[in-house]
Order: C-alpha cells, then sequence, then structure tokens
C-alpha cells in the first residue's frame, strides 16, 4: 500500500468507472464498460476502455443513460476474461472514483463472479471531496463538470473517468489552499480511507412507501413536489425505478422530465406526491420549476 504521508501529486492514482445493466449488483445487475485513466499528478499513464459483456440485458432506465446495446456487448468478452488486465492497471494506484462504492460494489460481485481474490484497495469519492468544497444544488457528476468548466461528452466509462480526473484536479487545487497535501489528508476531509468493508454500506433496494409502491407496480407517474438541500422546492414528474437506502436515509431513483435524466431523490424531502397518468406529460414533461 501506498505511504499516506506520501504527497497527494506523487500518488499514482486510478480512476475507475463502470458502465451497468442497473444500479445493483446484489439484483444481478452487471458491468457493460469499464474505463480506467492511470495518472500521477496532471500526467496520464495508461487509458484503458472496455465493452463486456453481462450475460443479460440492460434496464431501460440504465440504458438511456450510457446507450449502451445488448448489440454492442453480445460479442465483447465476458468480464473473467479482462479482469487480470483490470486488475494489473490497479495494482500499486489509489482507485478513484465518482461515488467510488457503486464502482467498487460492482468490481467485487465480478471478481466474486470469476472466483478472483479481491486485492487491496483503498479509495478515494470526488463526490463526497466536492461536497467539501463547493456548494452545488446538485453533486452528480454531469452537474459538477458544468459548473466547473469541464467538458464532458455522453455517459461512457472512459470519458466519466477522464472527467472524474479532471474534476479531482479541481478539488486539489481547492484543497492545496486548505493546506491538504498527504494522501493522509484526503482520507480525514472525506471522513475514511474507503476499502472493501465500506461497500458494505451501499443502499440496498428496501419497500417502497405506498404512493410510490402503487406508481411502480401499474407503470404510472408520480407528481411530487421536492425541496432541495436549502429548502427551495420544484414540481417534478418522474417515473419511479427504485427504492434504496440505508437506515436513516431512503432515496427514490427516478427518470425525471424537468431534467430529462435520471435523478436520486431524498424520500424526506419530497413533500407531496401523488401517481398521475402519462396523459400528463406532453412535449417533454409538465414540470415546472
Amino acid at each position: 500500500m501506498i505511504d499516506p504521508q506520501t504527497a497527494i501529486v506523487d500518488v499514482p492514482l486510478a480512476f475507475f468507472d463502470v458502465e451497468t445493466t442497473g444500479l445493483n449488483p446484489t439484483l444481478g445487475h452487471r458491468v457493460v464498460e469499464v474505463g480506467i485513466v492511470i495518472g500521477v499528478g496532471d500526467t496520464i499513464l495508461t487509458e484503458y476502455q472496455q465493452l463486456v459483456n453481462p450475460q443479460r440485458a440492460s434496464d431501460p432506465g440504465a440504458l438511456r443513460v450510457h446507450g449502451i446495446t445488448d448489440a454492442m456487448v453480445r460479442e465483447a468478452p465476458l468480464f473473467a476474461h479482462i479482469v487480470d488486465q483490470v486488475l494489473s492497471l490497479l495494482d500499486g494506484a489509489v482507485f478513484v472514483g465518482h461515488n467510488a462504492l457503486f464502482d467498487m460494489g460492482f468490481l467485487r460481485a465480478e471478481l466474486e463472479r470469476a472466483q478472483r481474490p479481491r486485492p487491496r484497495i483503498a479509495a478515494l469519492d470526488t463526490l463526497t471531496l466536492a461536497r467539501e468544497c463547493w456548494y452545488a444544488p446538485s453533486y452528480s457528476l454531469d452537474n459538477l463538470c458544468r459548473g466547473l468548466g469541464i467538458r464532458k461528452h455522453g455517459h461512457r466509462a472512459l470519458g466519466d473517468a477522464e472527467a472524474t480526473r479532471q474534476l479531482f484536479r479541481q478539488i486539489r487545487e481547492v484543497l492545496a489552499e486548505q493546506e491538504v497535501r498527504t494522501l493522509a489528508d484526503y482520507y480525514d476531509v472525506q471522513g475514511r480511507r474507503l476499502d472493501w468493508r465500506s461497500v458494505r454500506s451501499v443502499a440496498q433496494p428496501i419497500e417502497p412507501p405506498p404512493v410510490i409502491r402503487e406508481a411502480m407496480k401499474s407503470g404510472a407517474l408520480l407528481w411530487i413536489r421536492y425541496a432541495d438541500a436549502r429548502g427551495n422546492s420544484t414540481e417534478r414528474t418522474v417515473r419511479p425505478v427504485e427504492v434504496t437506502g440505508r437506515p436513516g436515509q431512503t432515496y427514490l431513483r427516478a427518470f425525471c422530465y424537468l431534467r430529462q435524466s435520471e435523478r436520486t431523490f431524498a424520500i424526506e424531502r419530497i413533500r407531496e406526491m401523488r401517481v398521475i397518468d402519462d396523459d400528463c406529460v406532453a412535449d417533454g414533461g409538465a414540470d415546472s420549476a
């Protein structure tokens, strides 16, 4: 493992992203693409991108996000066939991801399927670190890139890994002004060093509230009034996909017609909600800011 007192600019970092068939590996969802950028400081050493045959179809919501069709991966290698190359790239580097536990959870599941032992790992999460650097209405990678002037095209694994690298560079500049300079300092800022044990805290599916369950069962839409972290409310029309959570934190994952993308909503911030018909959405959605 890398000495935690090493200056962050001297630490080999593996910026890692996966595209998947869905959001939860415990429900059998699989990796469909891997993207890795290895860098030290501002220097890129290696880039890697590979489509993967997941041996199952992608959920419609996941397909809308990454656009990787079943036909595109039909002739791609299985994850077990690329696992050695992936592990070789990660060896000796600190893992960095945006919502790193998501990517680590899928990597762990694929390693288990391939019957490969998990290597020692230490990870940084740009989602957590970004929260310590800036206020933003959303800390999604897309939103942060727009706000910080980072060019990001589409939603594919290598592009997201490179966008994460550029985001980390700006995080590094902000934290350097606060005398946060070593790997140990970064662990302190994000609250802990992430490792495989941390993956156990990834949100798992739970029983949805009755109104959401009704919409999911019938395939209907939901109208919600949602409050952001500052208490500002927006009215949105959403198509619910999944409710996940952990004790004290419950989230609705849904396609939001206001933003025209999948979003995650803290259920405690939903002030009102009701089931509506598809006819309520026309010309791009009936949401109002």
